[in-house]
C-alpha cells in the first residue's frame, strides 16, 4: 500500500491534472451510460429481502462455468494478468484502508472469477492507476476495459445482481482517478442511490458492508474538495 500511496500520480487522495483519457469521446459516451444505467435501476421497484440474488449468483452451473472461461480468456490478452496482479498488490490494499476482513483484496478476486463484469472492472482501475503512476499521456488500456466492464454489466443491473454495486463503486474509483470531482459526483449519487434501492449500509456484513465503507470515503473526499474550492472564492 506504501508505494500506491507514495506517489502523487497514483494516489487518489492528490489532485492529478486532466489526461487525455477523460477527454476521449468513447469515455464521455460509456460514463453517461453507466449513470444512466445506475439510475434507472435504483428506479426500478427493488425487490423483497428474500428474493434478492445474493453475490455471483449466476443461475445454473452452465453459466457460471461460461463465466469462468470468459474470465480466464480475458487474462490471456495483453498485460492484462499484470494488471490483476497490481490491483492485489496495490490498488486492493488502498480500498481495504479501514477494512480489517481485506474484502476488497481477499473476496473480490474470488468473485471476479465468475463474473467478467467485476473482472473487467478491476482490470479497468488496476490499469488506470498504473496509467497515473507511469504519467502516461496517450494509448489507455483502462479505456478499452472500462468500457468492457460496463457493456458487460448491463445484463446483470437489469436482473438486479446484487454485484453491481462492487462493480459500480469500483467503476466509480477509476473515475476518481481520472476526472474533477464535479464530473464524478453524479456516479456518487448513483451509487448512493444504489445503496438505498438495495437496503446496503454500513452494517450489512461482508463484501457488501466494505463496498459501502469504501464509498463513503469517496464521499467524505468530494465533499471537502468542494468545500476547499469554495474557499478559493
Amino acid at each position: 500500500m506504501a508505494s500506491f500511496m507514495a506517489d502523487n500520480s497514483s494516489s487518489p487522495s492528490n489532485s492529478w491534472p486532466l489526461d487525455q483519457f477523460v477527454q476521449d469521446p468513447g469515455y464521455l459516451a460509456y460514463q453517461e451510460e453507466l449513470r444512466c444505467l445506475i439510475f434507472n435501476t435504483a428506479q426500478t421497484a427493488a425487490p423483497s429481502r428474500e428474493a434478492s440474488p445474493t453475490l455471483g449468483n449466476y443461475g445454473p452451473t452452465d453459466q457460471e462455468l461460461a463465466a469462468q472461461a470468459q474470465t480466464k480468456t480475458a487474462l490471456a490478452s495483453g498485460r492484462r494478468l499484470e494488471y490483476l496482479k497490481n490491483y492485489v498488490a496495490q490498488v486492493a490494499p488502498w480500498l481495504d484502508m479501514f477494512d480489517s476482513n481485506e474484502a476488497f483484496t481477499v473476496q473480490v478476486p474470488v468473485l471476479a472469477r465468475s463474473c467478467p463484469a467485476l473482472l473487467y472492472a478491476v482490470l479497468a482501475l488496476s490499469a488506470r492507476q498504473m496509467e497515473r503512476k507511469e504519467a502516461r499521456q496517450h494509448s489507455f488500456d483502462s479505456l478499452e476495459l472500462y468500457q468492457e466492464a460496463i457493456r458487460l454489466l448491463n445484463p446483470l443491473l437489469q436482473a438486479r445482481d446484487l454485484t453491481i454495486i462492487p462493480i459500480c463503486v469500483i467503476l466509480c474509483c477509476l473515475e476518481m482517478m481520472s476526472a474533477s470531482p464535479q464530473d464524478w459526483r453524479r456516479h456518487l449519487e448513483g451509487c448512493a442511490a444504489l445503496f438505498d434501492s438495495f437496503d446496503v449500509n454500513g452494517f450489512s456484513g461482508g463484501l457488501l458492508q466494505a463496498v459501502f465503507w469504501c464509498y463513503a470515503r469517496m464521499g467524505l473526499y468530494y465533499s471537502s474538495k468542494f468545500f476547499f474550492s469554495l474557499c478559493r472564492y
